[in-house]
């Protein structure tokens, strides 16, 4: 069964749950510098981690799958093929490998903010925001030893209505 991930919007097999956690609310309260500093990029996720740990610890990825949904998901698909222009059909089902994710989260929390802007596939209006939604993914990602997610351009509200029906 999947996981959905949206935002700060969790869905697994059994339960709902939302956290208060997102991408502008890290960025918010943890980053300050430009190129980001090591120190606030661990701060942001360690605080990811403690919300949620709670809520992972007792979730297993045992025959489960994780579809991602939402910009900063989409957004990592689109960096991660270099799209120049966004392509919906490229992006959904794309799968991205923790390790990508992982990749992908360092060489951005590098760059200035206005290197950001230029990278291939990534929407002006997220550079400020990337690295942050980035590595809460790579924080599930790690709390629930996922090694992949499949992208979805549908809602999580798509996610729940296919898993009632199956």
């Amino acid at each position: 069964m999947p996981i959905y991930l949206a935002g700060h919007n969790i869905l697994t097999h059994t339960k709902r749950f939302s956290v208060d956690i997102g991408c502008v609310r890290l960025t918010e309260e943890f980053i300050r510098s430009d190129p980001i500093a090591p120190a606030e990029l661990q701060q942001a996720a360690k605080h990811a981690m403690s919300l949620l740990h709670s809520h992972l610890d007792r979730v297993s990825m045992d025959k489960r799958s994780m579809v991602g949904v939402g910009g900063t998901i989409t957004s990592l698909a689109a960096i991660h093929q270099k799209m120049e222009a966004c392509d919906p059909d490229r992006i959904h089902r794309y799968i991205l490998q923790r390790n990508e994710i992982t990749s992908i989260l360092g060489r951005l929390s590098r760059m200035k903010l206005e290197d950001r802007r230029k990278v291939p596939g990534l929407p002006l209006q997220r550079a400020d925001v990337i690295v942050a939604g980035a590595a809460i993914f790579s924080v599930i990602m790690e709390m629930l030893d996922a090694q992949e997610i499949t992208v979805s351009n549908r809602g999580i509200r798509y996610g729940v209505l296919l898993s009632e029906l199956l």
